[in-house]
């Protein structure tokens, strides 16, 4: 038998039982391949994409779904004598788009970041053309990671990294962004004949990557110190004040409408007396986190080991009894030793969580400070327990805090002193709600001001016929939607399952932790449904930057799992996240890091059959679909308190998993949509554990979890499957493995055919691939620098599988696809039998007939 529990523990090296060396490159370039599925690209990419019925179409009007992947950094400029290789390698793998990321950085610049390389032009222009030429079109990313001239001397902190949020609005970085695209964009490839901004084979241009000004909370603004980058938001701010308010006691009187002066105090215990009745400390344990009355009255609180999670550290007092529209006045004297960003909330001390009060974040130092938050609670509903929570983040260190305070009403709000509109600052701590809800309004503005001017230059002035989409949807929340539906030609997201966490110091290689288990477990859907709750009916809906990041067991679901889910939701393009990030490695033999896929053997070779199940549509989108409406008056509602998500304006059971997965879902900004209500929306309740039943796709959470699909010319199984005897449909299972070891399978019809039918099918049988060597931690959730080196390895699977219709032929096939000899299919009563016993050296076969 394949596996023993110590083999889950130890290095891997190309001596261990049961694993062997799998080398998938880049620059690999299958001969008379089963797996090569470039005939899905239908030739060069030439056909112009628009959009037609919410769908994206070639010129022709021909519906085209995309499968993409992302090439970043000097990945984006491959050398020229491989460009074609990798070009003709992305074809045959299933992938008809690439999303080129993170240029900007700095590969494609000359010394200074002033202009672009002609030699990186060069190479990208090369690859392009080689891309249209095997039917790949071309996402181009405008601004990803670029510091602007003088950025990096400003002093801001982290949070205004690459000018992310500043962009937006400060007229000298959008004048860079604009040259940016000029220089890019408007001139020819030498290698089509075509400027970029007229070539179809560029199909898409995104415009700042994952970045909204609506991120622009209290903790940012009190950190945006730069004086001209500061004074030009105020500006802006004042400008809109005029527009809105006749004079200061107009905007005076508006934010103090349906404000009461402060009550009573709230906390109990506010001196953490005793033995600290009242309060609460989640994460603590021995030697990690605990907390204990300090000697002035007040709390300390120590933190030995990093958390797990960005939220493992919180303090709460359960069961405080705020209520729905009020508005409330926290007062918190803290310190920390390191500094740290504490957010301050009032929400939900149940699933699903909920903030109601939006999260405020205060910046504790080592010095005895006194904060004030001002909030208003909305969203609330009857019959959920409530908690005043303080969030401590995951960082090691000391918290103390002193007297915290908890009071409805608020000190009104007064302009004595102020200079007339002119004179008005940023809103700060005292800032009442209304304010704030006015701050946000004029940020909405802003930015929908800078996603049509840049917009404008493309299609305007630069002739760009690509589609343009600005950001993700979710940068903003609902209001985000609101953006991209209102002003793009698409909706974009991006979702990572247990991205890497880094405790300490962002993106540490030796400093962090990934949860290590399977989505398919995750009784909420894990990424999915928060994609789901982001599609916008009416438009087409992309995924530009997926994965399962390494060194995940369990990364292999990645390609299966969202290719079918995808195609029952009905979306129209997914990319992974990345092929390739450097231009040194495509023909290397190791996994280089958390998202590189080309040597990833365990997700790679899932992709030309998540290229036939989603692109061939052999998945039949589920019916009927679920459309909720939602009233843009209600999210304005909210900006008093923060920028809403979908679950602060809809009722729950609307947007529980099970709504969000178990049928295609998609919102609609409706101006007479009517207020939420209660009630299950299909009227019929889900068993417990069970997120989709229907259109041949089963979704189990739980100890046994798996995810499997059933259709004519699809089978997939995902999850504790080892073991066990799988019945799908007319084919059944088993594989030679512990019981309930996880693994991941798919049968799949290149031919399009039901399987009993079929000439040509694609096999795929995978638990595990890393890297020879790669050390885990005891608790196998990091290998820390020691990703271990060449050749990627995989743990063979023993299997038996029984199918209809005449026995096929059967190959086992090496890494590039190309058949690697017969296997042996016996016939009986039943059908067919293909046994593949150990030692099994390959992840993938062909199986097919006359």
């Amino acid at each position: 038998m394949a596996m023993t529990g110590s083999s889950r523990c130890a290095a891997a090296t190309a001596e261990t039982q049961g694993w062997f060396p799998f080398v998938m490159r880049g620059t690999d370039v299958a001969a008379d391949s089963p797996v090569d599925v470039s005939f899905l690209n239908r030739g060069a990419a030439d056909r112009r994409i628009a959009v037609r019925s919410g769908q994206f179409v070639t010129d022709d009007g021909r519906r085209v779904r995309f499968l993409g992947t992302n090439v970043t950094f000097s990945g984006a400029f491959p050398e020229k004598d491989q460009a074609p290789a990798i070009a003709r390698r992305l074809a045959q793998l299933g992938f008809n788009v690439v999303r080129f990321h993170h240029m900007d950085a700095r590969d494609i610049w000359l010394p200074g970041q002033k202009e672009l390389d002609p030699q990186k032009l060069d190479r990208l222009d090369w690859f392009l053309a080689q891309l249209k030429q095997n039917g790949v079109y071309s996402n181009i990313n405008l601004h990803v990671s670029r510091t602007y001239p003088g950025l990096a001397e400003s002093g801001l902190p982290r949070t205004f990294r690459y000018g992310k949020i500043l962009d937006i609005y400060y007229e000298p970085y959008i004048l860079l962004q604009e040259q940016y695209a000029r220089d890019l964009l408007d001139r020819v490839n030498p290698y089509t004949g075509l400027k970029l901004s007229q070539d179809p084979a560029i199909a898409f241009v995104e415009l700042n990557n994952e970045n909204t000004l609506l991120q622009l909370g209290p903790s940012q603004l009190a950190e945006l110190t730069e004086p001209d980058i500061r004074n030009a938001l105020r500006d802006a701010w004042r400008a809109w004040l005029r527009r809105r308010y006749a004079n200061l006691e107009a905007l005076e009187a508006a934010w103090n409408v349906g404000e009461h002066p402060l009550g009573d105090e709230m906390l109990r215990n506010r001196t953490f007396a005793g033995d600290l009745e009242e309060w609460t400390l989640e994460g603590a344990a021995p030697g990690v986190c605990a907390m204990a009355r300090d000697g002035d009255g007040g709390v300390h609180i120590r933190v030995e080991q990093p958390g797990k999670v960005a939220w493992a550290y919180q303090l709460h007092q359960l069961d405080v009894p705020f209520e729905e529209g009020l508005t409330y006045t926290i007062r918190l004297r803290g310190r920390s030793d390191p500094p740290r960003a504490v957010s301050v909330s009032l929400r939900y001390a149940e699933a699903p969580w909920t903030v109601l009060s939006g999260s405020h974040s205060v910046a504790l130092t080592p010095q005895w400070q006194e904060h004030v938050v001002v909030c208003r609670v909305a969203g609330l509903r009857q019959g959920v327990r409530l908690r005043f929570s303080l969030n401590l983040g995951d960082a090691v260190g000391e918290v103390w805090f002193a007297e915290p305070s908890l009071r409805p009403g608020r000190e009104l709000f007064a302009t004595a002193g102020v200079a007339g509109l002119d004179g008005m600052d940023l809103p700060a701590g005292g800032t009442p709600p209304k304010g704030w809800g006015d701050f946000r309004r004029c940020l909405v503005e802003l930015e929908q001001a800078y996603v049509r001017r840049l917009t404008a230059l493309l299609k305007d002035r630069l002739g760009v016929r690509a589609l343009v989409v600005d950001t993700q949807a979710s940068y903003g929340n609902l209001c985000g939607l609101q953006r991209e539906a209102s002003l793009c030609d698409y909706i974009d997201m991006h979702a990572y399952w247990q991205h890497p966490h880094f405790p300490n110091r962002p993106w540490d290689a030796a400093d962090w932790t990934i949860g290590n288990t399977s989505m398919v477990a995750d009784p909420r859907g894990g990424t999915l449904a928060r994609l789901a709750a982001y599609r916008h009916a009416g438009m087409p809906f992309s995924v530009s930057e997926y994965n399962h990041p390494a060194p995940n067991d369990h990364a292999a679901e990645l390609f299966p799992l969202l290719a079918a889910f995808a195609a029952y939701q009905d979306w129209d393009a997914l990319y992974q996240f990345s092929y390739c990030n450097n231009d040194s490695a495509y023909g290397s033999a190791r996994i280089g890091g958390y998202f590189e896929l080309v040597h990833h053997a365990a997700q790679l070779v899932f992709a030309p059959l998540a290229a036939l199940v989603f692109r061939q549509e052999l998945l039949a989108p589920g019916a009927p679909a679920t459309v909720l409406a939602v009233a843009p008056a209600a999210i304005d509602a909210h900006l008093d308190t923060g920028f809403p998500a979908l679950e602060r304006v809809a009722a729950a059971d609307a947007v529980s998993p099970r709504s969000l997965l178990g049928r295609p879902f998609a919102v609609r900004l409706d101006p007479d949509a009517p207020a939420p209500a209660g009630g299950a929306p299909d009227g019929a309740e889900t068993a417990a554990g069970l997120l989709i039943d229907a259109g041949g796709l089963r979704w189990e959470t739980g100890e046994q979890a798996r995810f499997t699909v059933t259709a004519p010319a699809v089978r997939m199984a995902l999850g504790r499957i080892g073991g066990q005897q799988l019945t799908l449909g007319d084919v059944t299972l088993r594989l030679d493995l512990p019981e309930g070891v996880w693994a991941c399978v798919a049968l799949v019809a290149a031919d399009s055919r039901p399987l009993d039918r079929s000439g040509r099918m694609l096999l795929a049988v995978v638990t595990r691939a890393e890297n020879s060597g790669m050390t885990w931690d005891e608790q196998r959730r990091s290998v820390g620098r020691n990703w271990g080196g060449e050749p990627v390895l995989a743990e063979g699977i023993p299997f038996e599988l029984r199918g209809p219709g005449p026995a096929p032929r059967a190959f086992a096939l090496d890494a590039k696809g190309e058949r690697d000899g017969a296997l042996p299919v016996e016939t009986d009563a039943a059908g067919w039998r293909l046994r593949v016993p150990e030692p099994v050296r390959t992840l993938w076969y062909a199986l097919e007939r006359p």
